[in-house]
């Protein structure tokens, strides 16, 4: 019982901090080369059960070389949206660099760069985590997505290196959740 009460009144004050969370993630560019990104997040809706949590993907939006650009404004709590606490990113350049990690979400796969607006995020995919998920429709793939840190400060900035490496590990074919 005792520690029933100490889980809810973790959660309860939780939900108290996150209400007024609303924390900004943003990317920077630091190669010579476009980069088009795509963000995972945990989201539970605000009137959800809190067991029953999923993640969201969000993709593509472009970042040009040496540009900095807001991925989500709302990382935390939104009214609209429920709570969104924990992320994660993949990037990628038309000439193959890629920035993965080690767990797998379902993205769309884009089929046209050039068609795709690039002041915005196209698609927006629920279930994110869910193998199922890929049958819903046939250009969905899985992708292998870095983990975000989230500090204290309301902005936070993922720098985009030519250098940087990749935290998958060989052999890596699980659907983690």
């Amino acid at each position: 019982m005792k520690r029933l009460f100490c889980s809810l009144l973790t959660a309860f004050a939780f939900f108290c901090v996150a209400q007024n969370a609303n924390a900004q993630l943003a990317m920077t560019n630091q190669t010579d080369k476009p980069v088009w990104v795509a963000v995972t997040y945990n989201f539970v809706e605000a009137d959800a059960d809190w067991s029953d949590n999923t993640w969201v993907s969000e993709g593509w939006l472009y970042i040009a070389p040496g540009d900095t650009t807001t991925v989500s404004r709302h990382i935390g709590f939104d009214r609209n949206d429920g709570i969104k606490t924990n992320f994660f990113y993949y990037a990628f350049q038309p000439d193959g660099r890629e920035w993965k990690g080690i767990r797998k979400f379902v993205v769309e796969d884009p089929t046209d760069l050039d068609a795709l607006d690039k002041e915005r995020f196209e698609y927006r995919i629920p279930r994110a985590h869910k193998e199922a998920t890929l049958t819903k429709k046939p250009n969905y793939v899985r992708r292998l997505f870095k983990g975000g840190t989230l500090g204290k400060n309301p902005y936070e900035v993922i720098t985009l290196r030519a250098n940087d490496l990749d935290d998958t590990p060989e052999g890596e074919d699980e659907f983690r959740h």
